[in-house]
């Protein structure tokens, strides 16, 4: 102490410490004793406790389902030398199991596995206070949520909860855009993460507020496989000309494109004659189209359309 002072300062160095997380036991402590000249030693005890988890967070906190998020553990001081182990789980939604299995006949047993999945346990290095883990996920076919919990021992536990969301239609692409009336068309409907296991049904349909010639055909639905983002279906077009417009729907969602069906046109240099004749000779043409010829047959179609 400075000469003339009533108090003074000091610095008390702890390192990080650790305890049992499944016992019920005292933190570590020290006695620091102080004494001035002849007098008694005073004696205080300092207690050092050893980090707690303290909170578990999940970003995002809702993924399409076959999308990983990110999980973060967070205790509430510095790891001790040996770091800190915290116990990780996902619990499904309440009336389900984590894994189920379907009896079936002997030698065809299946396992169906949760679509959420996380390491068994996550370490916090040395010195550190927080440490991050990967939760997988596989693909939905409707909005879930799922419970993480994070254990420090078996007194101590932090949840979190992470939402699978199911894919939804994203767009609905067609090769060629424009056809003439008798070409087949392909068409493309993709969604916006992989289908389910037991993949997706969307119902097809063709409209059209005015059309020339037969209407185009679609199937009735299209499937998009387990694992996967896109399918497609045929679109059988006739002779004709307009612009019908191909539908895909399910799920409350829906998604819709226009396209042109033309009538076909004299192909370039298809026209055919003798370049001289005679006066008063009759001359054959002959000319070709690029598609079929359309039977002029126009309907209006009342309600129909987007």
């Amino acid at each position: 102490m400075q000469p003339g002072a009533a108090s003074a300062t000091f610095i008390i160095q702890t390192a990080p410490v650790t305890v049992n997380p499944n016992v019920v036991a005292d933190a570590p402590s020290a006695d620091i004793s102080v004494q001035a000249g002849l007098s008694a030693a005073r004696v205080v005890k300092l207690t050092v406790l050893p980090p707690t988890l303290s909170s578990l967070t999940i970003n995002p906190a809702a993924v399409p389902g076959g999308t990983a998020a990110t999980g973060q553990v967070t205790i509430s001081g510095s790891a001790p030398p040996a770091g800190v182990m915290i116990g990780l789980s996902a619990k499904p939604p309440a009336g389900t199991t984590s894994a189920s299995i379907q009896r079936q006949p002997m030698a065809d047993i299946r396992v169906s596995l949760s679509p959420v999945s996380v390491p068994p346990q996550v370490t916090i290095p040395p010195g550190s206070t927080s440490a991050t883990f990967t939760i997988n996920t596989k693909p939905v076919a409707a909005a879930t949520t799922y419970q993480i919990d994070a254990t420090h021992g078996v007194f101590v536990t932090k949840s979190a909860a992470l939402t699978l969301q199911p894919p939804t239609l994203n767009a609905i692409t067609l090769s060629p855009t424009s056809p003439i009336g008798g070409t087949a068309v392909t068409a493309t409907v993709t969604i916006t993460a992989p289908a389910p296991q037991e993949g997706l049904q969307y119902n097809v349909q063709l409209s059209a507020s005015f059309f020339c010639g037969t209407l185009p055909t679609v199937p009735p639905t299209v499937q998009i496989p387990g694992g996967t983002t896109s399918a497609t279906f045929p679109i059988t077009t006739y002779p004709g000309f307009g612009n019908p417009r191909v539908t895909v729907s399910g799920g409350g969602q829906y998604k819709s494109i226009e396209f042109g069906v033309r009538e076909p046109v004299i192909d370039q240099n298809s026209l055919q004659f003798p370049s001289s004749v005679k006066g008063g000779t009759t001359v054959q043409a002959k000319l070709h189209l690029n598609g079929a010829a359309v039977t002029l047959n126009c309907v209006n179609y009342p309600g129909e359309g987007p």
